[in-house]
């Protein structure tokens, strides 16, 4: 974040947490909060979370209101930040051009593209944002398609070296969990299946692997 920017003193109790593979949870110290935020402004906020800098109000409100006017879709902006904020208190910010989130976001995404192989399989539960698909067919949906096959090819990169260094390292079983995970999410991908049949036959032995093989016919 810029260091330009305000700021203000977040209790550490106050944590704000964004799970937004598989779904959406926001929580905020000990409570979720996702359920006592109206649809638009729960998008809002894992937009802000994902972006990680302070983000343009012009965009935010082309972004998620591209079927209105400019007028109307920033009125609509307005409306659906002071619920945000409802919720958020001073975490959510803003001047007269610009939004962000202040201080610390735990966010599973950036589990998923920077932490260990094991951190973005745990965090890693499914598509981006699941079952939040607008139904303008409008730029957020675009927005939305591209995240989501971002953080999908992320996922599989992890579990692929995940796989591959347990491999290495001869830790059968824990490549047979990256392997198992890989089919999980691509079930016509040749290479997860075949990590994962070399994983069985040395977990299970030759006569479950040829088993696995044959289910594959």
């Amino acid at each position: 974040m810029a260091a330009s920017l305000p700021t203000v003193d977040s209790p550490a109790d106050d944590a704000l947490q964004i799970r937004a593979a598989g779904g959406l949870e926001i929580v905020v110290g000990d409570r979720e909060v996702t359920n006592d935020i109206p649809i638009k402004a729960a998008l809002l906020i894992a937009y802000l979370a994902d972006h990680g800098q302070p983000v343009s109000r012009s965009s935010i409100a082309g972004l998620l209101w591209s079927d209105l006017t400019e007028e109307r879709a920033r009125a609509n902006m307005r409306v659906t930040l002071t619920r945000a904020r409802a919720v958020l208190g001073e975490r959510l910010r803003g001047d007269r051009t610009r939004v962000w989130l202040e201080g610390p976001v735990e966010l599973d995404t950036h589990l998923i593209e920077h932490g260990t192989p094991e951190e973005a399989s745990r965090a890693y539960r499914g598509d981006y944002l699941a079952g939040l698909d607008g139904d303008d067919g409008g730029l957020f949906d675009d927005w939305l398609q591209q995240r989501r096959q971002t953080l999908h090819t992320a996922a599989m990169r992890q579990l692929k070296t995940g796989c591959d260094t347990a491999i290495e390292h001869g830790d059968w079983a824990e490549a047979r969990s990256f392997a198992e995970r890989l089919v999980g999410l691509e079930p016509w991908n040749e290479g997860a299946h075949r990590r994962r049949i070399r994983a069985i036959a040395a977990t299970d032995g030759r006569a479950a692997a040829l088993i696995a093989v044959q289910e594959l016919s």
